[in-house]
């Protein structure tokens, strides 16, 4: 990771950086044209697209793909608790939903309760069982997930 997330990041604020970053590729730049070769797809060098440099912005920022990026900032900034945990879910990621756990302590208690967008009422632990994800499991079991809990 070469840059730091701004605390309060905002997914307009990113994509302007990555059409920007896009702008400066065509437009030559050298500093722009390495970064994309050192962040970006493989391919990415001979017909840069919007696509190529929001990859390349979400690795300078340290996440894997832009959609896992999109899905930290949309968690960090949602103030409903239920929709910060649903985001949070989305990026697959035990981090995040520990982040949020951390900021919204009152969640805990509403583990067993479905999640905002989540399929047939399922919670936070049928989600993650879901994804096949143990460790995330794991976490949501240790702050208080019901593994009977039924959707």
């Amino acid at each position: 990771m070469s840059r730091t997330l701004p605390e309060r990041a905002h997914l307009e604020f990113l994509t302007k950086e990555s059409k920007d970053f896009l702008k400066a590729v065509k437009a030559g730049d050298a500093v722009a044209r390495e970064r994309l070769r050192t962040w970006g797809p493989a391919d990415a060098s001979s017909a840069p697209k919007l696509a190529d440099c929001q990859h390349a912005l979400a690795r300078e920022y340290g996440f894997a793909s832009w959609p896992k990026l999109k899905a930290h900032v949309e968690a960090m900034a949602a103030t409903d608790p239920m929709e910060a945990l649903a985001a949070a879910l989305k990026t697959r990621e035990p981090r995040a939903v520990a982040e949020v756990l951390g900021r919204f302590p009152s969640l805990k208690s509403r583990l067993n309760e479905p999640v905002a967008g989540g399929s047939f009422g399922a919670t936070a632990l049928i989600v993650a069982v879901g994804q096949a994800n143990r460790e995330l499991v794991e976490l949501l079991l240790a702050n208080g997930a019901d593994i009977n809990q039924r959707s």
